[in-house]
């Protein structure tokens, strides 16, 4: 690949990291201004900086416990938070698997909700970028959720 190609793809994916980091951003903001709580990894402690850039994203040299080759993860986002006593995992890439074929498929920028007690998982039909609407969207389905489980 010449050079000047290698170099436009890592400007591209640097912009595309900045972009999905902004829009993680405007999760976290939206969440806090309805009352939600951002936790850490492990739901154990709540974030003292939760627009940090090491919080909610994969690692830089992720090596899958050292079975493989540093791999750049810093694209893979997601915000962790809680509400009355209920966790919320909301991810900017949706794991899902076809029905048809079974073949597996990341949807990036497609908004995922994980509650970290159940196990229970739901793809959404948010995708990035956000606007007032999908925040208010997201906003009420976590709540919807937590509202359920509460009842």
């Amino acid at each position: 690949m010449p050079t000047d190609d290698i170099q436009a793809f890592n400007v591209a994916k640097a912009a595309y990291i900045k972009a999905r980091s902004h829009e993680r951003d405007k999760i976290i903001s939206k969440l806090l201004e309805r009352g939600w709580t951002v936790m850490n990894m492990l739901f154990t402690k709540e974030l003292a900086n939760p627009y940090s850039p090491k919080a909610g994203r994969g690692l830089a040299n992720y090596t899958s416990g050292g079975r493989m080759e540093p791999f750049d993860l810093s694209n893979w986002m997601w915000v962790n938070v809680r509400r009355d006593g209920c966790n919320y995992s909301v991810s900017l890439n949706a794991d899902e698997i076809d029905p048809d074929t079974g073949h597996g498929h990341v949807l990036f920028d497609r908004l995922a909700l994980s509650n970290y007690d159940t196990g229970d998982y739901v793809i959404s039909n948010i995708d990035l970028p956000l606007d007032d609407d999908k925040l208010e969207e997201l906003v009420d389905v976590l709540d919807y959720f937590v509202d359920t489980l509460s009842t």
